[in-house]
């Protein structure tokens, strides 16, 4: 599924997305302080690379049944 407005695209997750999930929970974490201030630190913290590949690569591997989408990607 691929939605666009402006320059706006909404996509499903793909391989390769998970990434930028963690260069944001890691690298890039200024969007943390407007987002969840008050969480920040603690889901920062909490934050591991390596459980979030492992779950990333089992999501893609389960078919996606039309209609359902756990996630979409900006």
């Amino acid at each position: 599924m691929r939605l666009t407005y402006k320059n706006i695209v909404l996509r499903d997750f793909a391989a390769g997305d998970e990434e930028d999930m963690i260069r944001w929970m890691t690298v890039q974490t200024q969007w943390h302080q407007y987002d969840s201030p008050w969480l920040a630190e603690q889901e920062l913290a909490a934050f591991n690379a390596e459980n979030y590949r492992r779950m990333a690569a089992e999501y893609l591997k389960k078919p996606q049944r039309f209609g359902e989408r756990a996630t979409l990607q900006i």
